[in-house]
């Protein structure tokens, strides 16, 4: 692991997927801190096009802390945006 070494998650505002998106994010990119870019129901938010102030975070996480991978994630039962099961 490269010391200082970061990544980037987006997603849900949910407390429920932060901490298990950040253990999964280490422990699968071998990097020492998440940036952790928010909103609820994140996934339906970049999919309408909704992006500028994501773009922007990212990008601050990219050229700052030099983020090596960007994830995005969703989750079940989110509030942010609610699909039904089928």
């Amino acid at each position: 692991m490269a010391e200082n070494s970061f990544a980037t998650s987006l997603s849900c505002i949910d407390g429920r997927v932060q901490l298990p998106m950040i253990s999964w994010i280490k422990d699968r990119y071998s990097v020492d801190f998440v940036d952790a870019i928010t909103a609820p129901g994140i996934d339906k938010v970049i999919f309408d096009g909704n992006i500028e102030s994501i773009k922007k975070s990212v990008m601050i996480s990219v050229s700052n802390h030099k983020s090596s991978h960007v994830v995005i994630s969703g989750h079940f039962g989110c509030a942010g945006n609610p699909v039904s099961d089928e």
